[in-house]
């Protein structure tokens, strides 16, 4: 049976703590993310990407949700991985581990949006912060997959032949 890895569950505590650190700094572009950007009294640049315009309040709204979807997902992965620690008959499961490792991806592909759509507009001390835990949970990413049963048991799969 595959033990639990610990490496991996400590980056992704620290890519959580950085996000989260992030998100609650007040150095984004408008101030604080989840209050002062959402409103409709930032300054109206009209921002062109790709022939589309966003107000700022609408480009903060829509990255604000997709940093905290990754956060959040980040978050559950991270109680999952806790909990493969403590029973045993969770890290055979492979619902429980394909899970965690969809929650994983998806988390950390949110976070990458959030940050592209936000670093196309503004760069900050924030985003950095914020870009440094993404970067840790794509880390994690590629520990849980070179580390993953399927991988192990396909590099180490032994071959017995029958006598003929």
């Amino acid at each position: 049976m595959n033990k639990p890895q610990f490496l991996p569950t400590i980056l992704l505590g620290f890519a959580i703590a950085l996000v989260s650190l992030g998100l609650l700094m007040p150095y984004w572009y408008c101030g604080d993310l989840f209050f002062k950007c959402q409103e409709d009294d930032i300054p109206d640049y009209l921002f062109g990407f790709f022939f589309l315009s966003f107000m700022p309040s609408e480009l903060m709204f829509k990255t604000s949700s997709l940093l905290l979807t990754g956060a959040i997902c980040l978050t559950v992965v991270f109680v999952l991985s806790l909990m493969e620690y403590f029973l045993e008959a969770v890290r055979a499961n492979l619902i429980w581990l394909a899970t965690r490792v969809v929650l994983l991806i998806l988390g950390t592909m949110s976070l990458w949006s959030g940050i592209l759509l936000y670093t196309t507009f503004r760069t900050e001390w924030s985003n950095l912060v914020t870009i440094t835990g993404c970067v840790l949970a794509s880390n994690v990413i590629l520990l849980t997959v070179i580390n993953s049963e399927c991988v192990l048991n396909a590099r180490f799969k032994r071959t017995t032949r029958m006598p003929v």
